[in-house]
This record gives C-alpha cells, structure tokens and sequence, in this order.
C-alpha cells in the first residue's frame, strides 16, 4: 500500500516545468491526481478525512485519483497504516522518503492538497475548505469549499482562482516554512487554458 516516489516522476515534473514556464498554456487533460499530504498525529489531517473520503468518491469516476502522501519521517508504516485504516480512507497512500514530492509541489503544511493534470500543470494548492482559519479556531459552517470547486473548475475546464491558498494545519518538518507563494516548480501564475 505504500510506495516511495519514483525518480521518474521527478524528471517528469521537471520537464513539466519547463514545458509551463516556456509555453504558458495549460492543456485540459481527461485525467488528474489530487495529492493530500496528511500526518497521523495531526488532529486537523483526522478531521478532513471525511470531506476527503466524499470528494474522492464524488470525483475519482471522473477520472481524478486521490493519493495520500505521508512526508512525516518520524512516523512508523505501521501508524500511516493505521491512519488509513482507522480513517476509512479508500485511496492510494506513499510514503515521501527525502521530502521529494513535498518539495516539488509546494506543501508545508499536513492537511494539505495539490491537484495535478497529467501533464504536470498545478491546477490548485491549499487548503480543502476553510472551516479550519486558524490553529484551534474553527469556524461554524464551511464558507468556503476550496478543493470541491478546484475538482469542479477542473472538470470544466476553467482556472481556479485563487489558485492557491493558505493550508492549516500542522507543519511538515524539513520544510521551508515561507517563501514565494508559487512552489519551486516554476509553472507560470496565470496561463491560458485550452479546454479540451
């Protein structure tokens, strides 16, 4: 059930890189992966897995797979196990040994997620919704269903905006806390979308 990253997907996200950053168009694919980067101990990464369990099942037969990483070094496979178990969750699951994916997509914090195209192109970076607005503050109702209306942009072939938001959550060790608001992948911040 768990994986480590490939070194072939690291040379496929940096040709996607340059692909992006040199050509600035998007080209709506018929498939795409929404990476929730999660933490076993992490109350607020326990308490999306239900909005993430409902998404998966809404999205996955339109053709967007859910794949849990687990960037914690300090965690055991037994616990990520348990994690995945205890939480019902009915994705995929890796492990992210050296950080790899984390850093190549830009997540610092565990509930987090990224929605990928297969070629490469970030579509949405942040948080799932915004119940959550703080450490400890939650809110009463969710305003806000970031990643529900990323999917559905997605599927219909328009750009999200914003792009990407502010995750809350617990912080990934090992990872730069702040920087540029794009992640190190250098994709452009605005393209234009061919829709298929």
């Amino acid at each position: 059930m768990f994986r480590s990253l490939p070194s072939s997907t690291l040379f496929f996200l940096a040709i996607i890189a340059f692909l992006g950053a040199v050509h600035g168009q998007v080209p709506a694919t018929k498939s795409a992966t929404v990476y929730v980067f999660l933490h076993p101990e992490c109350v607020i990464s326990r308490y999306y897995t239900l909005s993430l369990r409902e998404l998966h099942e809404r999205y996955s037969p339109e053709g967007i797979a859910f794949v849990g990483v687990f960037p914690d070094q300090n965690s055991t496979e037994a616990e990520r196990k348990a994690f995945a178990t205890r939480f019902n969750l009915p994705f995929a699951m890796q492990d992210d040994p050296g950080l790899v994916l984390t850093s190549q997509l830009g997540a610092r914090i565990t509930p987090e997620v990224v929605l990928v195209d297969t070629t490469g192109y970030v579509w949405y970076r942040g948080r799932v919704d915004d119940r959550y607005y703080k450490i400890g503050g939650i809110r009463a109702r969710t305003n806000e269903h970031d990643l529900s209306q990323a999917l559905a942009d997605w599927r219909d072939g328009l750009l999200t905006e914003p792009r990407f938001t502010e995750a809350v959550g617990c912080y990934i060790q090992g990872v730069p806390l702040f920087g540029t608001e794009t992640p190190p992948h250098g994709l452009p911040e605005a393209p234009n979308v061919v829709a298929p």
